[in-house]
């Protein structure tokens, strides 16, 4: 677990090398658990988000199987039921994520085993930046999957079902893919307006404040629709979600 002096980066570290491939090796005997560890002369002087990359196509290296490898990892899995504690307690799974973000669009006939994998892994770790790609990738699939996460009972797949579709996410590339999906975008959003979970309604507050700078004439359009369908259940999102609109138009640059 993380701790104020820990660098994010050292988590990443021989023994962790070592660890995860005698984890691997643990659910998959003809794994050569040297060839993670050999990676440790690669990554020590690199960055977090460098060492998250090569430590997961070295996973991609070791089992060339896609299918097979999502299964091993699936099995490393430890879900997680506190987003206040996810983040530092599921880094570790990191480049779990990563490889689906490497290899998924390279495996369309594998779909629904990728989107089922990160079905589970965002109850371990924040899932949204393995799925981006997959919705770059898949369009029109990843959107019926993302209705179907929308309706979820688990808190972590419904905020999935928003958080991976915003145009702007921090630390990735814009993605645009699912927003022009309109109608599927849209119902998406409606399911996910008036969540009881401010987790999930913040991040459909920030679809819409970052649709309003991608699409302004977009965004009036799913606010008005929001006030006609949801009334003033759907004020508190409507009001964060138009936070960067109404700034803009403060500064008098409307």
């Amino acid at each position: 677990m993380l701790t104020e002096s820990t660098k994010i980066k050292d988590i990443f570290d021989e023994k962790y090398l070592i660890e995860l491939s005698e984890k691997i090796h643990d659910v998959h005997k003809n794994f050569r658990t040297t060839q993670l560890v050999a990676l440790w002369g690669d990554i020590k002087d690199k960055t977090f988000s460098q060492r998250i990359d090569i430590i997961a196509r070295g996973i991609g290296t070791a089992l060339t199987n896609y299918t097979e490898t999502l299964d091993v990892l699936s099995r490393l899995l430890v879900p997680i039921d506190d987003f206040a504690v996810m983040y530092s307690k599921g880094i570790k799974f990191a480049p779990f994520g990563r490889y689906v973000e490497i290899y998924a669009p390279q495996h369309p006939d594998n779909f629904n085993e990728t989107v089922q994998f990160v079905e589970k892994f965002t109850m371990c770790y924040t899932g949204e930046f393995a799925m981006r790609p997959v919705i770059e990738a898949f369009p029109e699939q990843s959107m019926k999957v993302l209705k179907l996460w929308s309706t979820s009972d688990n808190v972590f797949v419904r905020r999935l079902a928003s958080e991976c579709m915003r145009v702007n996410l921090p630390w990735a590339r814009k993605l645009t893919a699912a927003v022009k999906q309109w109608k599927d975008y849209v119902d998406v959003l409606d399911n996910l307006v008036c969540d009881s979970n401010p987790y999930v309604t913040r991040s459909v507050a920030n679809n819409l404040n970052e649709l309003y700078k991608y699409d302004n004439a977009l965004a009036v359009e799913l606010t008005k629709h929001w006030r006609e369908k949801f009334g003033t259940k759907a004020d508190a999102v409507i009001r964060h979600g138009t936070r960067w609109a109404r700034r803009y138009k403060s500064n008098g640059s409307r």
